[in-house]
C-alpha cells in the first residue's frame, strides 16, 4: 500500500449506509517511513453515525480522532482516542458506571497522549456524554424472549465468547474480546489478576464477575466478564479452564502469579487447581465486610470497636508470621457471647484464615 505523507491527498469518504464502521471505509497509510498509521477521513457531521456503528461492533478495532471545522489545516483537534481508551470507556458506560467516574478514567487515558488542559478536558467531557447517549439509545434486546436473545447474540459474537453454557444447565456466559485477550497476555503474565464480583451487579439481573489486570500505571483494565448465578466448583472450573486454554492458545508460556479476590464466600479451589497460583484477599473488601457484619450483629458500640480492633490483630498475625490459629482461638473464646457475628465469622472466615 502506498504511503501518503500529506493529509491533503487523503479523500474524505461519505458511506451511503446510515450507520457505518471501520469495515465500510477504505484505509490508507499516512505518515513517514519511520512511523505511520492506517487513516480514513469522514465528514464531522457523520461522526455520531460512525461511533454508533463502532459501538455495534464488539471488537471495536478502530483508533480514531475527530477534527472539527471546515478548513482541515486550521481544524480544531479533539484528543486522540486509541483502542484501549475507547474500549474501557465503552465498557464502563455499558455497565452503568456514573458518567463522572467514566469521564475521570477517560481523561486519565487521553492525558497519556496529549497532556492536560481545560480544552482537552472539555472536549473529553463532550465525547463521553455523546458516547453515553448513543449507547443508551441503542438496544441489545434481539428477541422478546431473553433466552432466545442471548442465543442470537452469542451466535453473532462467537469470536468474543470463551465459554457458553446454555440455560438447560446453570447459565454461564464468558466474554472476552480480542483487545481484552491482548491486555491479559500483556499485563497478566507473571502478575496479579483481580476478581471483582460486584462490578455492575445492580444494573444486571445476573451477577457479573469481572477479571481485571493492572497496566504499567496501575490502572485496572477489564480483561474478561463472566455472567452466571452458579458458584459451584464444577461450573467455575469449567469457565476458568476455558479462559486459560484461550490464553495458552495465544501464548503457551503465559502464567499468572496470583489471584486477588473480593468475596470470602467464593470458592478458591478452582483458582488454585486451574491457574496453579496463590489466592489473595482484598484487604479493603475484607475490612468492609467485617465492619458491615459487626454493625449488623453487635449492638454495643464498645464491643464493635473491640471486635474490629482484634480482627486487625488477626490480619497482622498473618503478615508477621505469627501462628494465626492461636490468635483465632483467643478471639473466638473472648467473643463467644456475640453469637450472630461469631456464626458468620466461623463459617465464612475461619476455614480460610486457618
Amino acid at each position: 500500500m502506498e504511503l501518503i505523507e500529506s493529509i491533503q491527498e487523503i479523500p474524505v469518504q461519505n458511506p451511503s449506509v446510515d450507520d457505518f464502521c471501520a469495515a465500510d471505509l477504505k484505509w490508507v497509510k499516512f505518515g513517514n517511513p519511520e512511523h505511520y498509521d492506517d487513516v480514513a477521513l469522514i465528514p464531522y457531521a457523520r461522526v455520531d453515525e460512525f461511533i454508533y456503528g463502532e459501538c455495534s461492533n464488539v471488537e471495536s478495532p478502530t483508533r480514531f480522532h475527530i477534527e472539527r471545522g471546515r478548513k482541515r489545516l486550521k481544524a480544531k483537534k479533539i484528543p486522540y482516542i486509541g483502542n484501549e481508551i475507547q474500549q474501557q470507556t465503552m465498557s464502563m458506560i455499558y455497565l452503568g458506571i456514573p458518567e463522572e467516574n467514566v469521564l475521570e478514567k477517560h481523561i486519565e487515558g487521553i492525558q497519556r497522549y496529549c497532556g492536560s488542559d481545560v480544552i482537552v478536558n472539555s472536549l473529553a467531557s463532550q465525547y463521553v456524554h455523546k458516547l453515553g447517549m448513543i449507547i443508551k439509545r441503542s438496544t441489545h434486546e434481539l428477541d422478546l424472549d431473553d433466552e432466545a436473545s442471548v442465543r442470537i447474540w452469542a451466535e453473532r459474537n462467537k469470536k468474543s465468547i470463551f465459554y457458553y453454557q446454555e440455560t438447560a444447565e446453570p447459565f454461564v456466559l464468558g466474554i472476552q474480546t480480542e483487545w481484552q485477550l491482548q491486555q491479559m497476555l500483556r499485563f497478566g503474565h507473571h502478575s496479579i489478576i483481580a476478581v471483582d464480583s460486584t462490578f455492575g451487579i445492580k444494573r444486571l439481573k445476573y451477577p457479573l464477575c469481572t477479571l481485571l489486570v493492572f497496566d504499567s500505571r496501575q490502572h485496572a483494565l477489564p480483561v474478561a466478564w463472566v455472567i452466571t448465578r452458579s458458584v459451584s466448583n464444577a461450573d467455575i472450573t469449567k469457565w476458568m479452564k476455558a479462559l486459560l486454554s484461550r490464553v495458552h492458545a495465544a501464548d503457551p508460556t503465559w502464567k499468572v502469579n496470583g489471584f486477588l479476590i473480593d468475596d470470602a464466600a467464593a470458592e478458591t479451589d478452582p483458582i488454585r487447581e486451574t491457574f496453579s497460583c496463590p489466592v489473595l484477599f482484598s484487604l479493603w473488601r475484607v475490612r468492609r465486610s467485617w465492619l458491615r457484619h459487626i454493625v449488623k450483629n453487635c449492638r454495643n458500640i464498645e464491643v464493635q470497636r473491640e471486635i474490629f480492633k482484634r480482627l486487625g490483630e488477626i490480619v497482622y498475625s498473618i503478615w508477621s508470621g505469627v501462628n494465626p490459629i492461636v490468635v483465632l482461638e483467643k478471639f473466638t473464646y473472648d467473643f463467644v457471647d456475640q453469637t450472630d457475628f461469631m456464626q458468620y465469622f466461623t463459617a465464612t472466615w475461619v476455614p480460610k484464615i486457618g
